[in-house]
């Protein structure tokens, strides 16, 4: 018995331990995203495994393949600018932007245009609250990540994925760049933090992958016409 108390009190200090400190790093986060721009923390969105809530103005209904997703990190986000090196000629595209952090990071790093796809209530609200802040060039829509609106996808020549969803959507997304690289010929960049599912990139001809990146979570492919 008394064991057994001793192991609950030691599990119940390891789970105040780990709250503290996810407490401290969100703090850390928030302080960071309004540092640059952000007047809505990604650190206020609390992303619920596989909900998308009634948006009012969008899709309504649950995302096939949602999964958990944490913000990218910022690090990973500077690493991916500097890597990208995006120019006024530049549109970038965030499949599932949640709350907008890599819109700041890319507008901040030069690029001419930035557009976030979300379906989620709460991360709408505050993409668009942070889109506002950001200024010219940023727009949020409410839009699956496999179906992005078609000014956005046409015009898109850096595209960026997190983990939010599953190879069904990225496939889909993929159909649609496909046929916008048919309509709009252009060199396209796409960006994939944490790619489980790279084997959906991998098996499109005209996709290459591109070695050596400065990040081990970070994958990059290019058109061949790049």
């Amino acid at each position: 018995m008394t064991a057994d108390l001793g192991r609950h009190a030691l599990l119940a200090l390891e789970a105040t331990a780990t709250a503290l400190r996810w407490a401290a790093r969100m703090r850390r986060d928030a302080a960071e995203d309004r540092r640059r721009g952000l007047v809505e923390p990604v650190a206020a969105l609390r992303v619920e495994l596989g909900v998308v809530e009634d948006l009012g103005d969008g899709p309504v209904g649950r995302r096939r393949d949602s999964t958990h997703s944490a913000p990218t990190p910022h690090e990973t986000l500077d690493k991916l600018a500097a890597l990208l090196r995006p120019t006024a000629a530049d549109a970038f595209l965030d499949l599932g932007c949640g709350a907008g952090r890599a819109l700041a990071v890319l507008k901040r790093a030069g690029a001419g245009r930035c557009v976030g796809v979300e379906l989620g209530e709460s991360a709408l609200r505050l993409a668009r609250a942070n889109a506002a802040a950001l200024g010219a060039g940023v727009e949020v829509f409410a839009a699956d990540a496999g179906a992005p609106p078609d000014d956005a996808l046409d015009a898109a020549t850096i595209v960026f994925a997190g983990d939010a969803f599953g190879a069904d959507t990225l496939d889909d997304f993929l159909d649609a760049l496909q046929a916008s690289l048919a309509r709009r010929p252009r060199p396209v960049r796409f960006a994939y933090f944490e790619p489980a599912h790279r084997a959906c990139l991998d098996e499109r001809p005209w996709l290459v992958e591109q070695e050596g990146l400065p990040d081990e979570r970070l994958a990059l492919w290019r058109t061949k016409m790049l």
